[in-house]
């Protein structure tokens, strides 16, 4: 994946448990992070790949998204 890229991502968790999403990859100085594009404020945090946090075992970009698709208003 690219910079800017929309990416599927899988957080493993250590109690079992995966958590699947998609984040924006941003790399900035060499470094990736995931960003959320959430509209709730607990949910804008961005992830350092590389650390992602004490709950999560592990990251896993699990594909790129090259397309989208929005219902049209009836």
């Amino acid at each position: 994946p690219r910079h800017s890229d929309h990416v599927i991502v899988y957080k493993h968790m250590h109690d079992g448990s995966v958590e699947a999403t998609v984040k924006e990859l941003r790399i900035e100085d060499e470094k990736q992070w995931l960003w959320p594009r959430s509209l709730h404020p607990e949910h804008q945090t961005p992830i350092d790949i590389e650390e992602p946090g004490d709950d999560v075992a592990n990251i896993e970009i699990a594909g790129v998204v090259v397309g989208g698709y929005r219902p049209r208003p009836v």
